[in-house]
């Protein structure tokens, strides 16, 4: 008797078909994540770099215009004091008044990448809220050449996730001998959101009077050493004629060097005092 045997082709059961799915889902979900997470580190690195140069940007140009106020004497038009106290009266510090602008609790905001042409400095609104949401937003112009990416401009920009904030304080530790602050302290915020965390990246500085202080160390520059003014005697100085540092027009300084802020030395190229006589002829 013959037998026939017949094969049967077996499919996928139903639970091997959702195991299947699974396996496959768990795949392409790790890789979606895997994704995902390159894609906020991405962002989170890009936000970080930009955040520190906008914490920078502001500390460099108040430094520059220290020097450019304080130091070589090139003041706005409409400045009533000189140096010094002129670089602090632009920021908001006069001595005897309330503080105002960068000085003021709430801080400051300006633009320094249209300077000379454009610069004014504003005074952010009071927040309760414990953020610097009284500044405004800056601005992002892709297309920028001539100024910088980020502005309070709103011509052709969007609004950025950045706020920035400036405050200045003068430290009262460090003052002269007539108790005028020779120091000022500079704090800069910057906020934005990644997603919905909020973070705040803040940078510090502190700027000194140090050419105020070395041009007031001495008296008149007549006998003592180390003044300014015309005088010989001492060690000379940046911008004395006479002075055992002097330059070498002096007739009373010694050894003078090339420079007008030389040290001193022995007897000067005359041995004959100071122009005006006032002091000996040899520097210390």
């Amino acid at each position: 008797m013959q037998k026939f045997y017949t094969q049967k082709n077996r499919g996928f059961t139903l639970v091997e078909t959702m195991v299947a799915i699974f396996i496959l889902t768990l795949a392409l979900g790790a890789l979606l994540s895997v994704t995902s997470n390159s894609f906020y580190s991405s962002r989170y690195a890009k936000n970080e770099i930009t955040a520190t140069y906008l914490l920078q940007e502001p500390i460099d140009f108040i430094r520059n215009d220290r020097d450019t106020i304080a130091f070589q004497s090139v003041e706005d038009s409409t400045a009533t004091v000189s140096g010094w106290k002129a670089f602090l009266a632009k920021y908001g510090y006069v001595e005897g008044s309330g503080p105002t602008f960068c000085f003021a609790p709430e801080g400051c905001y300006f633009e320094p990448a249209l300077y000379p042409t454009l610069l004014s400095i504003f005074a952010c609104t009071p927040s309760s809220s414990g953020t610097i949401d009284g500044c405004p937003i800056l601005n992002y112009n892709e297309d920028a050449t001539a100024s910088g990416y980020y502005t309070y401009q709103t011509t052709n920009t969007i609004p950025s996730l950045f706020r920035r904030k400036v405050q200045m304080a003068v430290n009262l530790n460090n003052v002269d001998a007539d108790g005028h602050p020779e120091e000022v302290d500079i704090k800069v915020t910057v906020e934005w959101k990644n997603g919905n965390l909020l973070r705040t990246r803040t940078l510090q500085a502190s700027l000194l009077n140090w050419q105020g202080v070395i041009s007031t160390e001495g008296g008149d520059g007549s006998g003592g050493g180390g003044g300014t003014g015309e005088g010989s005697g001492g060690g000379g100085t940046p911008v004395g004629e006479g002075g055992g540092g002097g330059a070498p027009d002096s007739s009373g300084g010694g050894n003078g060097s090339p420079t007008p802020d030389g040290g001193g030395g022995s007897s000067g190229p005359s041995g004959s005092g100071s122009p005006s006589g006032e002091g000996p002829s040899s520097g210390n």
